[in-house]
């Protein structure tokens, strides 16, 4: 009998784990980041207003925390740190 409520017990908080874990990824791979689409542009930056984003002079894009660093190969801005 001990065995059942183990398991029991087990399969809640696997479950659970299973089931909480979409909040935590979405909460960080999927937050707003802002970048410069410009060839040269190396950095993404957390906030619109960035003191360093003021300069660019192409476009200005909000894109995932994740395609920030993936697939634009960006890193966060040094004056963001």
């Amino acid at each position: 009998m001990q065995l059942a409520g183990y398991m029991k017990h087990t399969f809640t908080l696997v479950y659970l784990s299973f089931a909480l874990l979409p909040t935590f990824v979405n909460s960080s791979d999927h937050s707003s980041v802002y970048i410069c689409v410009s060839k040269s542009s190396k950095a993404y930056h957390l906030k619109r207003d960035c003191f360093a984003l003021k300069n660019c002079t192409h476009e200005i894009k909000a894109v995932s925390l994740f395609d920030a660093q993936n697939t634009y190969g960006r890193n966060l801005c040094g004056h963001e740190k």
